[in-house]
């Protein structure tokens, strides 16, 4: 009981006597007094000051995935995540957490991987650079993609940068293999795509929940961990296109040159990325106009960035085959003898086999373990990342149309190649708009009535990929 000082003032409400005395104070804090004369117990009510209020006791927090996802065995630590995600850690940056999420990706999928690749192109190619070649010396008779060139040897038909980015490695690392290089490209864009997704203002949780969304339920899971020549290209494209949107930024600067630098780099790894470049000018010029001094600065920048390596493979195609055109798969012998390419290599008259390949084709059924196998034609996106529809569907919704109209044009002409990808797995083509179709989940994720959907498209998107990666690993393929 608190003791309550008497007012000298105050008399009894009952028979008016002066004589009172204090009773302490009722559960909501009034004071309660008694008439020494009558007997009689009567409140004072008093008004409260925000310091004698109780503290409001802190939120719950709020269940960060509907309740039909708790029952599966891993999601239970998914708060304890999402604590860690939100609080500061002690001396560790964005920049140390991207490392850490990096390297620990790397190891992962080296441990993952199946043995090198046969395909090495871009190793061999590494190596003879230094050695002061242009092309390879020699034909093993399973590269099959290789031009023949009086006095210089046999070149490699695909694009530089694949083989620059391998060249200091096989300088530091000489017994390094190209299935390596890919692997240490999955770290870098985990790395990529965590710290593009801080910069837009998601949580920590979430952009490490991005990072390995894209990690381990894309085709950039098993494509990454095989390494081939075909699959090098795109990984490094798509990881590029990643440094390109995170350091894209409107105004002049440093961070615009390395914007252009890293698209210029994603475009020499993979051709059809040069469209890129029209997706970069729309976005300046939304950010930008009328403000038309400032508009042709950025332009400026972005562009100085951009044009080396595009000159350089411009500059690396005359030096073998004397015309600054990509002519590489036109000169290989007997290319346009298979039936792929009666119509050439690029036509419309392919687009069916392609959207055939990329909605329709199914595994295939086989009368031993493991039962199901992937086709080397490939396989749907329904089956391999079907939540990228979902995320496409988004873009359009929301009206995203710089994105909506890149996806479309490098598609369509990705789509008329007289072959479809193969060996594959999923639809390798489609790699190089992927990042553009994430950037779409983060508000997907937002909306409850369709989060838990994406979440289990998601789970079933990272079984089937590992599923993929595993067929590499033990031969599961057949046409």
């Amino acid at each position: 009981m608190v003791d309550v000082p008497s007012d000298p003032r105050m008399q009894c409400p009952v028979c008016g006597h002066p004589e009172i005395e204090a009773k302490g104070v009722d559960w909501s804090g009034n004071p309660r007094y008694c008439c020494r004369s009558c007997g009689e117990i009567f409140l004072v009510q008093v008004e409260m000051t925000d310091a004698d209020l109780p503290p409001e006791p802190e939120p719950k927090p709020r269940k960060p995935f509907p309740s039909p996802w708790r029952s599966i065995p891993i999601l239970p630590i998914i708060p304890y995540l999402q604590q860690l995600g939100q609080r500061s850690l002690p001396g560790l940056t964005e920049a140390g957490i991207a490392l850490l999420l990096g390297s620990l990706l790397f190891g992962i999928i080296h441990w993952l991987a199946p043995p090198e690749t046969f395909y090495d192109y871009y190793l061999r190619l590494a190596h003879s650079f230094l050695d002061g070649q242009l092309c390879l010396s020699e034909n093993p008779s399973w590269l099959n993609e290789l031009v023949p060139i009086p006095g210089k040897g046999y070149c490699v038909v695909y694009p530089i940068a694949p083989a620059l980015f391998l060249l200091p490695l096989v300088k530091v690392f000489p017994t390094i293999t190209q299935s390596e290089a890919a692997h240490l490209l999955f770290g870098l864009a985990a790395l990529a795509i965590y710290l593009f997704f801080r910069k837009q203002q998601s949580s920590r949780f979430r952009s490490i929940s991005l990072a390995l969304i894209w990690s381990f339920a894309t085709i950039f899971f098993p494509m990454s961990a095989v390494g081939s020549v075909w699959y090098i290209a795109q990984t490094m494209g798509a990881t590029f296109v990643w440094l390109f949107l995170l350091c894209f930024q409107p105004r002049p600067g440093g961070f615009l040159f390395l914007s252009g630098l890293c698209l210029g780099i994603a475009a020499a790894a993979r051709l059809p990325l040069n469209l890129l470049v029209l997706y970069g000018l729309v976005l300046l010029y939304r950010e930008l106009a009328p403000r038309w001094s400032l508009l042709l600065r950025s332009t400026s920048i972005f562009f100085a960035g951009f044009l080396p390596l595009f000159l350089l493979q411009r500059l690396y195609n005359y030096a073998r085959y004397q015309t600054f055109a990509d002519r590489g798969y036109a000169l290989i012998p007997g290319k346009f003898a298979e039936p792929e390419f009666q119509h050439g290599l690029f036509h419309p008259f392919n687009l069916p086999k392609h959207l055939r390949v990329l909605f329709l084709n199914l595994p295939k059924g086989v009368d031993h373990w493991p039962y199901l196998v992937p086709s080397h034609e490939g396989l749907s996106i329904l089956i391999t990342s079907p939540f990228l529809v979902v995320a496409f569907w988004w873009l359009i919704k929301s009206r995203r149309w710089p994105e909506v109209g890149a996806i479309l044009t490098i598609m369509v002409i990705e789509m008329c190649h007289g072959t479809v990808g193969y060996s594959q797995f999923g639809y390798r083509f489609a790699l190089d708009v992927y990042p553009l179709l994430f950037l779409a989940l983060p508000p997907i994720l937002e909306l409850r009535s369709l989060r838990s959907w994406l979440l289990g498209l998601i789970g079933l998107s990272g079984l089937v990929n590992l599923w993929g990666l595993l067929a590499f690993r033990y031969r599961w393929f057949i046409w």
